[in-house]
């Protein structure tokens, strides 16, 4: 008889243990308050302005877009960005 299957048998044969009796009702643990009502819903969004569109930074070159984000995670890290955004950054150093 292979080795690998003794242990199949042995948990075949294994007596279960008996389930532990039922609590009484007072000593069950508390039940989570019900739900009165449902949580409001948010209020909507007012639509989107698409008459205009989104501002775009200007035309540059992989090579220049590449070299400005470098210069701005440089002044990030050190703390100068001095409430600057990246956009008005990028529009700066891409015109260069």
């Amino acid at each position: 008889m292979p080795s690998a299957d003794r242990p199949q048998q042995a948990a075949r044969r294994a007596p279960r243990a008996p389930t532990p009796p039922k609590r009484p009702p007072e000593q069950r643990a508390p039940q989570p308050p019900a739900m009165e009502a449902p949580p409001a819903m948010p209020q909507e969004l007012p639509p989107l302005d698409t008459s205009t569109p989104p501002p775009s930074l200007p035309r540059a070159s992989r090579e220049r877009m590449r070299q400005c984000a470098t210069q701005w995670m440089k002044i990030r890290q050190e703390g100068r960005t001095a409430g600057t955004s990246w956009r008005e950054f990028a529009t700066r150093c891409l015109t260069r």
